[in-house]
């Protein structure tokens, strides 16, 4: 009876430390790890995560899984790409408030000018429907509405600068 019990030990210490279970356990540990911690994760956490992860896939091809522990792997893969699909979406969502607040910041600037665009462009159109085609006689006539066009558009500028 002792000796059934001092083997039946040894087998599962063989087994419980047979590197393809382990292999399987750091993969857990590390999805874990991300699934607690992933919110205040950097970049840069991030590439040494993402850096371990294939490094234990690699490693785990290695071994040969039953049926069950692959059912398992595959649930770790799962839940570890889930967390890197919602580590995704946060920047998105940051980086397209960021967009959004630039947009508005461009939109308040660009109203404070409304005014003096909307008088060049009048002058413009109004430019544009005193000129007929019959008051265009040579090509001196196309420069100088060119020049005109280019000093409004010069000034359009300047104010826009200012």
């Amino acid at each position: 009876m002792k000796k059934l019990v001092i083997f039946c030990a040894v087998m599962f210490c063989l087994v419980a430390c047979h590197p393809a279970q382990t292999k399987k356990d750091t993969l857990k540990d590390l999805v874990e790890n991300v699934e607690k911690n992933s919110v205040k994760f950097t970049e840069a956490d991030w590439e040494l995560s993402d850096a371990k992860y294939e490094s234990i896939l690699q490693a785990m091809e290695e071994y040969d899984y039953s049926d069950e522990e692959l059912r398992e792997i595959g649930r770790l893969k799962a839940r570890y790409v889930k967390e890197v699909g919602k580590n995704k979406m946060r920047i998105f969502e940051k980086n397209l408030n960021n967009l959004f607040q630039q947009s508005m910041g461009v939109m308040d600037e660009l109203k404070e000018y409304q005014p003096e665009v909307e008088a060049y462009v009048e002058d413009l159109e109004g430019m544009i429907d005193s000129m007929e085609v019959d008051d265009i006689e040579d090509v001196d006539d196309i420069e100088e509405v060119f020049s005109s066009l280019e000093s409004l558009l010069e000034e359009m500028e300047t104010i826009i600068e200012e």
